[in-house]
This record gives C-alpha cells, structure tokens and sequence, in this order.
C-alpha cells in the first residue's frame, strides 16, 4: 500500500503570528521546522501513525464478508448443550 500524504498542516506559528503553512510530520502536529525532528516526538508520531493503520486494518475486517460470516455461525450455535452437558456433570457430582 503507498504511503500517501496527509494534509495535516502545522500547528505552529511563525515569528510574525501568522500560522505555519509546511505539512506536519506523519503521525504529528508539526513540522520539521517546529520540533518534528525532536526524537520524542517522532517516537509518538510513529506510534500514532501505527494506531492508525492498525485501526484501519481492524476496521476493514470488521467490515468484511469473512467477519459477517463467523458472526453468522456464532449466532446459529447455541448455549443450550453446553449448558445441559455442564448441568448433568454438577448433578453426578453432587450425588
């Protein structure tokens, strides 16, 4: 999957007070020119821009036919053998 650009623009501002107009770092709020080449907030731009796939990933399963279908089968099996099985050993115990 190519990386694409996000059009996330700095947060910070310039000397003048006008808003910084520079892309900020994937996974951050600033650019390179405002802290985005700090290694701590590298560190975290990577571990948001992993949350992000992660979650993009999740939710494209989530959404898949395959999901849908072990949903599917976990609503057709029922409890109740189970449930019987479990009550007829603690009967047997309990004599």
């Amino acid at each position: 999957m190519a990386r694409v650009r996000q059009a996330r623009r700095c947060r910070a501002h310039r000397r003048d007070g006008q808003p910084c107009r520079c892309y900020a770092i994937v996974g951050g709020w600033t650019c390179r020119a405002h802290g985005g080449t700090l290694p701590r907030v590298r560190q975290k731009a990577r571990e948001r821009a992993f949350e992000a796939a992660a979650a993009r990933t999740f939710g494209a399963y989530l959404r898949s036919p395959a999901y849908r279908e072990y949903q599917d089968r976990a609503a057709r099996v029922s409890d109740a053998p189970v449930l019987a099985a479990f009550a007829e050993r603690l009967d047997r115990a309990s004599r």
